[in-house]
């Protein structure tokens, strides 16, 4: 009897136009039931699909508020969650972030655009139209977020032992006029935050100090360390939740909040814009070069904080007393604080930068 060879898998797939590898797998394997296969594909996934809706969302979000993730960051992300659903995992693939972009069509990967290219279209009108009319009022219109839940923060850097300048009067002819000063130039960080409708919330104090909490020194201030003296991430993190969301926090967990603030590399973490998602807190990032327009306390409260802490320093020098420690400090810009920082300037601010009351006009008339 003649026997007939088995046709090959090249054979068979060409002739049904079917993968090889689909028939091979058929064939040695035996045929999976789709349910079967479904399990096995979601078993060998990084996250689940909740998960990556999750991560979806955050990305969504964070381009939204004006830091886009970078591909490091979403990695970072990504295996933060994968450790946790399963202990023993160990890294992503290098073409992990492709594959997902891959599965979700309407993310991309761009470039994104240099400072150069931010200097030059942040002097343009459309830069401050697209501000209030995509991002701040419709924030604002979108969730009825209220005047007294409306802040903005920034840091402030505070050189401890030097005077303002003033104007002072001296006999005709002397051309330079000069003050004591304890010539003290150590610099103090201060992360100020201002609320609109005339309520002040916080400051923390930043510095090469021992952190510590002490009501003695500046009521309801927090302390915090850094190495250079500035903001970085964790202190930004445990700022938001601890100092922000503790002084503004309302009654009602649903009403959402606005946090305006520049859009500086130590204020970026995955952490700090999960817990701001949570709790209804969104975050205005201001657009590259244009604080000096579009931020309150730049515009309306460091101006008269610097005059006032400067004027602070030249009386207690003018008494003779030795250098300002540390201590000394905080009661002098405890009194430069309650000097500028006051209802009528913080309505002021707000209302020159369009915030509130809300007018873009405020701010599109002197461009």
């Amino acid at each position: 009897m003649l026997t007939v060879p088995a046709p090959s898998y090249r054979y068979l797939a060409e002739k049904y136009n079917i993968k090889k590898s689909t028939l091979w797998a058929r064939h040695r394997k035996g045929q999976q039931s789709r349910s079967k296969a479904q399990r096995l594909r979601q078993s060998q996934r990084v996250l689940t699909i909740s998960q990556e809706k999750e991560v979806i969302t955050c990305i969504e979000d964070s381009a939204e508020w004006g830091f886009p993730l970078r591909y490091d960051m979403l990695r970072d992300l990504v295996s933060t969650i994968a450790k946790k659903r399963n202990p023993d995992f160990e890294r992503l693939g290098k073409n992990w972030v492709r594959r997902f972009l891959s599965r979700y069509p309407h993310l991309r990967g761009k470039m994104s655009a240099g400072l150069d290219k931010q200097r030059k279209l942040a002097s343009t009108r459309g830069i401050f139209e697209h501000y209030f009319d995509q991002e701040l009022i419709r924030i604002i219109t979108l969730f009825g977020i209220q005047p007294q839940y409306i802040s903005n923060c920034d840091e402030k850097g505070i050189c401890i032992g030097l005077v303002g300048r003033e104007k002072v009067i001296v006999k005709r002819g002397e051309k330079h006029p000069f003050v004591p000063q304890d010539g003290n130039r150590e610099m103090v960080t201060i992360l100020e935050t201002i609320v609109a409708q005339l309520r002040i919330a916080s400051e923390v104090v930043i510095g090469f100090f021992e952190a510590r909490e002490n009501d003695d020194l500046l009521p309801g201030c927090g302390f915090a360390t850094s190495l250079n003296g500035w903001t970085n991430k964790k202190i930004f993190r445990w700022w938001i939740e601890h100092h922000f969301d503790f002084y503004t926090r309302p009654a009602d967990p649903s009403v959402h909040r606005l946090l305006i603030l520049d859009g500086h590399n130590s204020h970026i973490t995955i952490d700090a814009l999960n817990y701001c998602r949570q709790n209804n807190i969104h975050i205005l990032c201001l657009p590259a070069h244009t604080t000096h327009r579009l931020q309150p306390l730049d515009v309306g409260m460091f101006g008269p904080l610097q005059r006032a802490y400067g004027q602070a320093v030249e009386a207690w020098s003018r008494k003779g007393y030795s250098s300002i420690t540390k201590a000394e400090f905080f009661k002098l810009y405890d009194y430069a604080r309650k000097k500028a920082f006051t209802p009528e300037n913080v309505s002021s601010a707000f209302a020159a930068t369009g915030v509130f009351p809300l007018n873009k006009n405020v701010v599109l008339d002197k461009l």
